[in-house]
């Protein structure tokens, strides 16, 4: 078992949720490189309370998602942060008449995935706010009421399919991960959503969430999508940074030291963002010098509660006759040697 329904076992309704992730788990256009997958027999209905099904993911390592298609998310949202982040939860925003709930006061999706539903309104139909992550069509297609309970099951496959696939090719990918690329791919063209000054469909809005998931998309982007750090993991402090190095070779290469419990390095040059590398990887960076000139490198790391203060600076002089020239520094000035 990988995944909890949180249900009335037996019961039509917890059948269409356990269905529902199936089918989102195989909403793909690209069946040549992701075909269908059968997981019917990962996805277990469990009956009781949202604690109970929290408590049983607690003593069993195979559980990576529990959805629950009810009202009382707000009553969900503390006991999820104690299997979050191996457990992620998906909760829909709590009705299906489309009226603004006022569950949440932070626009910001809370630790549970939310979610809407739409058929062929194309855009959220059922309940909208402060809170509100995606919407989804239900599995019973067009026509008829819309149902988040199904919706939300579509999302729960959706994200697990992601999720998946991360995994395959990053084996550390994390729910937060394969959630904040579904944001970042999402579909966004709905008639109510409001346009920025450039005419441009905001990020997020609360009639649409980040809007409707594009699995296929969110895929395509696997390679190259590198997430901020995790917004939901308790705050852990950053351990100091260490000394930016350099190295000349007719252009500058800097190396920075790893920091505990960062998620990224973002390298500043003249303090303006020059490039960022995420912990992991190779921790070090050439830079090609086309102008004569000084230039300054520090970096500074970031995490999940955070970022550390930048680190020490190395001046290069890059003159006429010689490579680059770098002087280190921690906190004395920098010597003038021209």
């Amino acid at each position: 078992m990988r995944v909890i329904v949180n249900d009335i076992p037996g019961t039509e309704h917890a059948e269409g949720v356990r269905v529902a992730i199936i089918y989102g788990y195989n909403a793909l256009s690209n069946k040549a490189q992701y075909p269908d997958v059968d997981i019917s027999n990962d996805i277990v209905v469990m009956g009781g309370s949202w604690d109970m099904a929290v408590d049983y993911a607690k003593t069993d390592p195979n559980v990576v998602a529990i959805a629950r298609s009810t009202s009382g998310i707000k009553y969900f949202v503390s006991k999820s942060k104690e299997v979050y982040p191996r457990v992620q939860g998906f909760v829909p925003m709590g009705s299906n008449t489309y009226y603004e709930m006022k569950i949440f006061t932070d626009p910001e999706p809370p630790i549970i995935v939310t979610c809407g539903c739409g058929d062929d309104e194309n855009r959220n139909n059922t309940a909208y706010g402060n809170g509100l992550e995606f919407w989804e069509m239900d599995w019973t297609w067009f026509g008829g009421p819309d149902a988040s309970s199904f919706s939300n099951g579509w999302i729960t496959g959706k994200m697990l399919r992601l999720y998946d696939e991360l995994k395959k090719i990053k084996p550390d990918a994390t729910w937060w991960h394969a959630r904040a690329l579904l944001r970042e791919t999402a579909w966004r063209e709905e008639a109510n959503r409001p346009k920025d000054i450039d005419g441009n469909p905001v990020r997020w809005c609360k009639e649409n969430g980040y809007g409707h998931p594009n699995l296929d998309t969110a895929l395509d982007n696997m390679l190259t999508f590198v997430p901020e750090p995790d917004p939901y993991l308790p705050g852990v402090l950053l351990g100091k940074v260490g000394k930016t190095h350099g190295t000349p070779l007719g252009a500058v290469k800097i190396t920075v030291d790893p920091i505990e419990n960062a998620v990224l390095y973002v390298i500043l040059k003249n303090g303006e963002f020059l490039t960022k590398i995420k912990a992991g990887n190779i921790l070090e960076y050439t830079d090609i010098l086309d102008t004569y000139g000084k230039y300054y490198y520090s970096y500074y790391a970031e995490g999940s509660a955070g970022r550390t203060d930048e680190s020490n600076k190395i001046r290069v002089i890059y003159a006429k006759g010689y490579h680059p020239r770098i002087i280190s520094y921690d906190i004395q000035p920098i010597k003038d040697v021209e």
